[in-house]
Formats: structure tokens, C-alpha cells, sequence
């Protein structure tokens, strides 16, 4: 019997390509870190992040505001960490994307796709524009579900942890519940082929 994937094993085995991954997202996106607000980010200054009951105002999608409440929290309405926490989606998400590729194919494609899409330009507005964050949110806990979903194929626990992972998504914005038909794609191309 083939031995059983483990995430933390797998993250183990592949550390210096994730440590580069990470810095290289650092690099990239450090000039934005002291820029300030812009006028689309008015909705964050107006926010009143000291009422719990206004973050909570709109249930669906809860999991968007309440990174911004700890944020004011404990710093303040500092652009640096709203635009840090924004970093912090995007390497989650060129992470997991690195695992996937990893999974499904070898580790040289796998570096090279998440490292394309680590810089690509198009992902630029999710990241530096604060008010774009929530792009960033919801593509990382999608990207983490799918990731779960493909582990869950050998270990069934990683499936609690995609549902999970997707109904985090799911609050972060509903439009990734568009994604959900990547799963049925991957059933259908991968599993298909593995029979």
C-alpha cells in the first residue's frame, strides 16, 4: 500500500521552494507596504471596526471584515497592515498553488507556475489596493480547499479541512462559489486518468 500524503510532510519536503515562493512575493509587493489609503479604501476608514455588531451586519460575507476588526484592533487604521494582511492571502494562495502543481505534476512546474503567478501583474490590484484584499482572501482559501480536496483523495480528514476551507472562501466573498466547478473538473480529468 502506497504511503499516505501528509501536508505538513509534503510543506517539509518542498520548505526551500516555499521559503523562496514567500520572499519573492516580499520583494515583489514591499513597495506597496507604505503607501497610503486611496479613495476606494474609504469604505474601510469610515468602517466603525470598534462595533462589532456593523462587522457582523452582513453574515455572508463576515469573514472579509473581521481580519480588517483585529487589524484596527491592535494597530490601528495603519495602511501597512491592511496591505500586509493582502501579502499574506497572496502567499497563501502562490503556497498552495505550488502544492497543487506539485501534486498533480512534478516540483520544477510546480515552481514555475507559482512563481508566474507570484508576480504576474494581473494579481497586482488584489494585492497593493487594499480594498482589492478580499480577491486575494477568497482565491487563498479556495486555492487551500482544493488543495485539501486533492489530499483527501488518500487521507478522507483532508476533506473536513476543504469544506472547511471553502466555506471560508465562501464568507470571504460569494462569487468563489463560481469556483466549485473546479472540483467537478478535477474529478473529471484527474481521477478519470488515475483509474
Amino acid at each position: 500500500m502506497p504511503e499516505q500524503k501528509s501536508l505538513i510532510k509534503i510543506v517539509s519536503q518542498n520548505k526551500k521552494q516555499l521559503i523562496f515562493l514567500c520572499f519573492l512575493v516580499l520583494v515583489v509587493y514591499a513597495n506597496a507596504l507604505n503607501n497610503e489609503f486611496v479613495s476606494d479604501d474609504k469604505s474601510i476608514l469610515i468602517t466603525d471596526f470598534n462595533n462589532t455588531s456593523e462587522i457582523f451586519s452582513q453574515p455572508a460575507l463576515f469573514l472579509r471584515a473581521l481580519p480588517y476588526f483585529i487589524i484596527n484592533l491592535f494597530f490601528g487604521k495603519n495602511p501597512f497592515f491592511f496591505r500586509f494582511l493582502n501579502i499574506g492571502w497572496h502567499i497563501l494562495a502562490v503556497s498552495s498553488i505550488y502544492l497543487i502543481v506539485n501534486l498533480l505534476r512534478n516540483k520544477e512546474e510546480a515552481l514555475a507556475v507559482s512563481t508566474l503567478y507570484a508576480v504576474h501583474p494581473v494579481v497586482v490590484e488584489s494585492i497593493a489596493w487594499i480594498s482589492g484584499g478580499g480577491y486575494a482572501q477568497y482565491s487563498a482559501f479556495f486555492l487551500l480547499s482544493f488543495l485539501f480536496y486533492i489530499l483527501s483523495r488518500e487521507n478522507k480528514k483532508y476533506y473536513y479541512f476543504s469544506l472547511a476551507a471553502f466555506l471560508m472562501s465562501l464568507l470571504s466573498a460569494e462569487k468563489s462559489f463560481v469556483l466549485s466547478a473546479m472540483f467537478l473538473v478535477y474529478q473529471l480529468s484527474f481521477e478519470n486518468i488515475r483509474r
